[in-house]
């Protein structure tokens, strides 16, 4: 097939779209995704398809047959193309799930705002862990059609390395062996902060933490201000006051939540802990439904703290929860990436933002031993 065979009618065979949609597309019709339009002009450039008077697409800028530059493109419409890379796929039975969900509805508002098109890849763990390598990355990042890009997850310091060295790139996440990139993330410390506080006001006095094993770092940040906590109340620093079931990657969420919830009826009666903070509610929730079963009551005998704010399921009461500012996340992500774009060797910044403490029905006083 030559380029002048390339019609409107292919594009829209090749997405399994319909013409009109790959007309308003290529007119920028607001009327269609931002997601939509990056695909089709996407396709457009891959298959050679040639605007009406002549210009071919080619990595987001429609050029002449003389290859010089000319005529109107994208860049001097003020559209910039942007990718995001999500990590574990869209899949709505994970713990994650609404926390992507949200950090993605914040950056799509953004993108709309600064007149940007996103294009979103969702890869398996597997397929996000082998990005360092450049003959693995989604078509989109590899011929360069977008200006830069956002990982949403846990991406390897090497990722890190490699996509900088091609584009703009900004993580939700820092880690230790990738320090020179722009982050945008919540403040566990003040999170963190917030939940000690109302619990010290309710007088717990002992109070531990789950985790069902996560490795993302801002896990191991909420751990992080977790233990900084316990040291600026003067609360007692025990290793039993800490709930690792395993890192085995073969058990279930629902597997680990049966012996973490024996360990905390154990703390409850041999060390008074009053209080537990979980890593989020997805794990706040499966060790309230193993309390409820043992006979123990949520916050009658103790309190149960969450983060991410989850609705509760079925039959359960809402936790006393951090909700975190995903949307903002998202849109400040947008907002960082396009003023890189634009000053590529200003100094990395690391955007943190205020979380919100929504009280639930799962804290309450300090229950007191009877002697």
């Amino acid at each position: 097939m030559t380029s002048m065979d390339v019609s409107q009618q292919t594009i829209a065979q090749a997405l399994n779209v319909s013409v009109a949609t790959v007309s308003r597309s290529l007119r920028n019709h607001p009327a269609i995704s931002s997601e939509t339009r990056a695909r089709v002009a996407e396709a457009a450039m891959r298959l050679g398809y040639k605007v009406p008077d002549g210009r071919t697409i080619t990595r987001g800028r429609p050029r002449r047959d003389n290859g010089r530059a000319g005529g109107q493109n994208f860049t001097s419409l003020g559209l910039a193309h942007l990718a995001v890379i999500c990590q574990g796929g869209a899949r709505p039975d994970s713990a994650h799930f609404v926390v992507q969900f949200r950090i993605l509805q914040g950056m799509s508002a953004a993108a709309r705002a600064h007149h940007a098109t996103l294009h979103i890849e969702y890869l398996s763990d597997e397929e996000f862990n082998s990005l360092p390598a450049p003959a693995t990355w989604p078509a989109v990042l590899r011929e360069k059609f977008v200006s830069g890009v956002i990982l949403l997850g846990t991406p390897r310091p090497e990722t890190v390395a490699a996509l900088q060295r091609v584009l703009p790139c900004i993580c939700f996440q820092r880690s230790a062996g990738a320090m020179e990139i722009d982050t945008v993330s919540e403040d566990n410390y003040n999170s963190m902060c917030q939940l000690f506080t109302h619990l010290m006001q309710l007088g717990h006095r002992r109070i531990g933490m789950v985790d069902f094993g996560y490795r993302s770092h801002s896990y191991r940040a909420r751990l992080g201000a977790f233990m900084q906590c316990l040291l600026e109340w003067n609360l007692p620093v025990e290793c039993e006051d800490f709930i690792f079931p395993g890192r085995d990657d073969l058990l279930s969420e629902e597997a680990k939540a049966a012996p973490a919830a024996e360990h905390v009826i154990a703390r409850r009666r041999a060390a008074a802990v009053t209080a537990w903070i979980c890593q989020n509610d997805y794990q706040g929730y499966l060790l309230l439904r193993h309390l409820h079963k043992s006979g123990l009551r949520v916050p009658e005998d103790i309190s149960l703290c969450g983060f991410d704010h989850f609705p509760p399921p079925e039959g359960l009461a809402p936790l006393t929860s951090i909700d975190g500012a995903f949307e903002a996340m998202g849109s400040a992500a947008i907002s960082r990436l396009l003023a890189r774009i634009k000053s590529p060797t200003m100094e990395p910044a690391n955007i943190l933002l205020n979380t919100n403490l929504c009280l639930g029905k799962s804290t309450g006083p300090a229950a007191v031993e009877k002697t």
